[in-house]
């Protein structure tokens, strides 16, 4: 048993040495950390590149049965996810013309595109490049977002501005309509994708981070037996640099991520990967705009949770999902449903929220 954990684990390069320099940062021998990292493994089903992330391998943090490993969280999503149902909210045109058909705050769609075709918002058929090409040409705003239908963690995401008879995407890139056309026809990762207007961050939002790119609210939701709704963890995700969206991806991605108290919406941490890459560092301040955001107060939270709680029950029988709710001027629009949401294992939760943590998890693994 132990020479096939070995195994598994040395699957990951570098982990061996991430290990063994966890044992030199905390202080504590070999053995205590490869223990911790057995435990995770086996008892909360954490991937060996998790193991990492995490920072988990802290002797000092206790998980408490407080923490999903994704492997253990995905086997609980599918008991509670039928797959069949899962296009509701994993291919995003029916995403939104289901939330659309629900009266659920959604971003505007233009067009959905496809390789073999696509229709436009006002319920026209598109099949030739002709076509597609007159479409882009007139009928889009100054600024609009193409994402593909299936995409994950923010990839494949764009922004393009019209600038005279051309676009520009968000990398600076230039396009005509034809050369548009073909980017996307041509594409050898994504066959379809949404033509949708850019939402914008809610003023408060936006003093806080200083960036335009569009920030969100995850929200995790369980329905239980009994039809009540319960909230697993809420994080806001900040975007820095020149990223154009606010994915995490285990800090990969170069942005941040705070923890939030689901019944207030203050921000209880700020977050970002540790420098050593052991788990996270608990930032003080907004590194770009050096303003502290622990204890800040996210806007028209109320009204988000219960768009997240609305959601919960009309996406049923999808009973678990993640969702991505923009903070805009115009009050919480849903950005995205994720029936594979990622858990986000952190220790920064201040005891009450470790107690209500641990009595979610006993529900949600007893519930199926």
């Amino acid at each position: 048993m132990l020479a096939v954990l070995w195994d598994h684990i040395c699957t990951v390069p570098g982990l061996v040495a991430f290990l063994q320099r966890a044992a030199r940062r905390f202080d504590v021998s070999s053995l205590v950390i490869w223990k911790r990292a057995v435990v995770l493994l086996l008892r909360y089903g954490f991937r060996p590149d998790e193991i990492a992330s995490s920072g988990l391998v802290n002797p000092a943090d206790a998980p408490r049965d407080i923490v999903f490993g994704k492997h253990r969280l995905t086997w609980y999503q599918r008991q509670y996810n039928p797959i069949q149902w899962e296009c509701l909210v994993e291919d995003k045109a029916v995403f939104y013309a289901y939330c659309e058909a629900l009266r659920l705050p959604v971003p505007k769609v233009y067009a959905v595109i496809d390789r073999d075709g696509g229709w436009t918002a006002a319920g026209v058929a598109l099949s030739t490049r002709g076509e597609w090409q007159r479409f882009f040409e007139y009928e889009l705003p100054d600024e609009f977002i193409i994402k593909p239908a299936g995409g994950v963690y923010g990839r494949g995401v764009n922004l393009f501005r019209r600038e005279g008879a051309a676009f520009e995407d968000f990398s600076g890139r230039r396009f005509s309509p034809a050369a548009l056309y073909k980017h996307l026809q041509t594409d050898s990762t994504y066959s379809r994708y949404v033509v949708q207007e850019r939402v914008r961050n809610h003023a408060d939002i936006q003093r806080l981070t200083g960036t335009q790119s569009l920030q969100t609210a995850r929200i995790s939701t369980w329905v239980n037996k009994r039809g009540n709704v319960e909230i697993y963890d809420v994080t806001h995700k900040l975007v820095l640099g020149k990223n154009i969206t606010d994915n995490y991806d285990s800090g990969r991605s170069g942005n941040i991520s705070s923890a939030v108290d689901p019944h207030t919406g203050t921000i209880i941490a700020l977050l970002g990967p540790s420098p050593d890459g052991i788990g996270y560092e608990a930032l003080p301040f907004h590194p770009v705009t050096g303003i502290k955001i622990t204890g800040k107060i996210l806007p028209d939270w109320p009204a988000t949770v219960q768009l997240a709680e609305k959601a919960a029950r009309l996406f049923l029988p999808l009973r678990t999902v993640g969702w991505d709710i923009a903070l805009t001027p115009r009050g919480p629009v849903l950005m995205e449903g994720n029936a594979w949401w990622d858990p986000f294992n952190h220790m920064h939760w201040p005891e009450a929220r470790r107690r209500e943590l641990a009595q979610f998890m006993r529900r949600f693994t007893t519930d199926s």
